[in-house]
């Protein structure tokens, strides 16, 4: 008889299974939809579906069939479910403790990797919570490679990264950060917008955005093209973090996550507007490399951007 490794599986069914494709088995399970499970992960539906397609050839059983309304699961994904949804909640709550890290002790360098506007408002929370500990653990904040972003991870260039969709990849584990609205800044003595914009008037103002490259990850650039949405770019900024300098200090506008909206809002000078249409959340993903999980420093790390992610306001 097959060993049960205490997950609820049979070591054979976990030999070449990738934890990543247990968390996409259970969002799709959770939706019954591949699309919104794509949503959820921050990721695209053929990704989702490619996933998918890897489960039912290790399962050797489709795991899912076509409704009206989405998927449903077969006889053996609804036995599975919950042995899926206790290891995985098993795990996240081992990552979730502190082991024998003494943050006040240590003198460690943690390496991480950051969209601009995540790390403006992560780190300062970050540095914090080291500052009051008295401790001499210093972080050093590496650009990140938005085209093969679990390189670094692999290398060992970075023991963090925080992205906009999870990695298919081998070696490398990832977990959602809560969600985070999309909102419009704009100056806070800005000549027409006070408080709310209409969609003729998005259109009619000038823009400041993100690079091509970094758009296109963003759901909001592709619905708006979808739907024939058309915006007058003025500028284009380098960094997340540039543009609310540039925002408060012009008659442009720009989107923001809110988290980041609400960090910046009081120190450029900005209000805060709802987008005049629908705009999907922006979800994060921190990703670290799976065979450092048991490591103390790194379990104590992911610990505290979980605190950070989970507050209000990041830096809070």
């Amino acid at each position: 008889m097959a060993q049960d490794s205490g997950t609820g599986f049979p070591d054979k069914v976990l030999v070449g299974l990738d934890l990543n494709l247990l968390v996409i088995f259970e969002v799709i399970y959770a939706t019954g939809n591949v699309s919104e499970a794509a949503r959820r992960l921050g990721s695209s539906q053929p990704n989702v579906s490619n996933a998918l397609g890897r489960m039912r050839q290790h399962f050797d059983d489709p795991l899912f069939t076509r409704s009206s309304r989405g998927v449903v699961p077969t006889p053996l994904a609804n036995h599975l479910i919950g042995p899926v949804r206790l290891a995985l909640s098993t795990l996240r709550g081992a990552l979730t403790l502190e082991q024998d890290f003494d943050l006040a002790a240590s003198d460690r360098t943690f390496r991480l990797s950051m969209p601009s506007v995540t790390l403006s408002v992560m780190v300062p929370a970050l540095l914090r919570r080291i500052r009051e500990a008295g401790s001499a653990v210093r972080l050093d904040l590496v650009p990140p490679n938005f085209t093969t972003p679990h390189e670094a991870l692999l290398n060992g260039v970075v023991d963090v990264t925080t992205n906009l969709f999870p990695f298919d990849q081998d070696g490398i584990s990832f977990e959602p950060l809560p969600p985070v609205d999309v909102v419009i800044i704009a100056a806070r003595d800005h000549p027409r917008l006070r408080g709310s914009i209409t969609l003729d008037q998005f259109r009619a103002e000038a823009h400041v955005v993100l690079p091509q490259e970094l758009q296109r990850q963003l759901q909001a650039h592709t619905l708006m093209l979808n739907a024939g949405i058309d915006r007058q770019i003025s500028c284009v900024a380098a960094l997340g973090n540039d543009i609310p300098s540039i925002v408060g200090t012009t008659d442009l506008i720009g989107f923001s996550p809110r988290r980041f909206a609400e960090f910046a809002a009081p120190r450029f000078g900005l209000q805060i507007l709802p987008p005049p249409f629908k705009v999907p959340p922006v979800q994060l993903f921190l990703g670290w490399r799976s065979d450092q999980s048991e490591d103390p420093g790194l379990t104590w790390l992911l610990s505290e951007l979980r605190r950070i992610g989970r507050a209000p306001v990041f830096g809070a």
